[in-house]
């Protein structure tokens, strides 16, 4: 199949993605990256990335909606820049790219910043919990205690509790247990005492005591 072909099948199938149930939009995926994989000769080739300026593009393109069903690493394997694709990858691959050894991300502040401010910064939205969860389960994994680079660690501790604020008004045991036994351990060494402030006054003992 030639890229234009493929090109038209993406697009044709992106058009009623709303309506494929999950699982099939999962194998789907699995299809499509299968196709890229076994076709990067052909993809690769200039007049498949004819019209297409940014890595973006290249996956709206390749992979559709469907890119959302795939990993970080599926997607590093295109020889992708992650610097301009982290506006197009979901909070798990998000997660994905910043816990990567070979992304470089964890020496690199200011791409750290770039990563966490891209999400919906609000704890009373699933993307800031979406890109944890990811980042805890990733660390628990690979065996990470805490992120090492101290400057790295408190730029996401910061970030994150601020965007957490709001959120805390409306917290109760279980969501405070589970930000700080979980989510937010691999940065918290870098907790100050001036982050506390965000915590309301009135939690309840039960809310203070799993904090």
């Amino acid at each position: 199949m030639s890229c234009a072909n493929y090109h038209v099948v993406v697009g044709g199938i992106a058009k009623v993605f709303p309506a494929i149930p999950l699982l099939r939009r999962q194998g789907i995926a699995s299809v499509l990256l299968a196709y890229l994989k076994s076709s990067t000769s052909v993809i690769n080739k200039p007049a498949c990335r004819m019209g297409l300026e940014t890595d973006v593009e290249w996956i709206e393109t390749n992979l559709g909606p469907f890119s959302q069903y795939t990993t970080y690493s599926d997607l590093k394997a295109f020889n992708l820049s992650q610097a301009t694709v982290v506006g197009a990858l979901t909070e798990q691959q998000k997660a994905e790219l910043i816990l990567d050894p070979g992304s470089g991300a964890l020496e690199d502040v200011s791409f750290v910043r770039e990563v966490l401010t891209s999400l919906k910064l609000s704890g009373k939205d699933e993307q800031l919990t979406q890109f944890f969860q990811t980042f805890a389960q990733i660390s628990e994994k690979e065996n990470i205690t805490f992120i090492t680079n101290a400057a790295v660690r408190e730029a996401i501790l910061n970030i994150s509790l601020t965007a957490l604020a709001p959120a805390f008004e409306v917290f109760g045991e279980q969501e405070f247990q589970l930000w700080f036994h979980v989510y937010l351990v691999p940065v918290m060494p870098s907790l100050r005492p001036a982050y506390l402030w965000v915590i309301p006054k009135d939690i309840s003992c039960a809310s203070y005591m799993a904090m």
